[in-house]
């Protein structure tokens, strides 16, 4: 079994070469909401079928409208809205048109250009935010030097960040 940790999120991937078994656990463990992420290669998500997925990201332009379908058909079930992402490059724009003509009822997929590095870092601080204000108040103090040190070691002259600040107590 293959385990990714990044950002106190925690990924398990299922991947054709893992033993039935494993991939069986695998997916009992995310159908139990022992982690929130499943990554699964084409032919491993074969056949996976699992309530409350509401995010497919899709690495690769799927080959027909049936393939889209089974991959974006994992979100949305049973009355629930759910979201599916294909990223592509510009060469694949014209496979994304067909694809688009495939499935047809006017069906047309949201474009949207990749984020600048900019918007990337502005998510990342915004959700490293939000990610402290988890953390129990009575633990924050433990952190503070740590967090002082950090920021110490990138803050410009005209900013000056107390460890006071670090703990979210304002």
């Amino acid at each position: 079994m293959y385990i990714l940790v990044y950002n106190a999120l925690l990924i398990h991937f299922i991947v054709c070469l893992l033993q039935k078994a494993q991939r069986d656990t695998t997916l009992s463990n995310f159908k139990a909401g022992k982690f929130r992420v499943l990554v699964a290669t084409d032919v491993a998500a074969r056949g996976i079928d699992v309530s409350g997925v509401d995010l497919v990201l899709q690495f690769q332009l799927p080959q027909n409208s049936d393939a889209y379908v089974h991959r974006a058909g994992r979100t949305g079930r049973a009355g629930k809205t759910g979201v599916s992402i294909v990223l592509h490059t510009s060469r694949e724009e014209r496979g994304l048109r067909n694809l688009e003509h495939q499935i047809g009822n006017s069906f047309k997929f949201e474009r949207h250009a990749a984020p600048t590095p900019a918007k990337v870092m502005a998510a990342a601080a915004s959700a490293s935010v939000s990610a402290l204000e988890g953390v129990d108040d009575t633990v924050l103090p433990y952190f503070a030097d740590a967090a002082a040190e950090v920021l110490g070691s990138c803050k410009n002259d005209d900013e000056q960040v107390s460890s006071r600040d670090m703990t979210c107590n304002s």
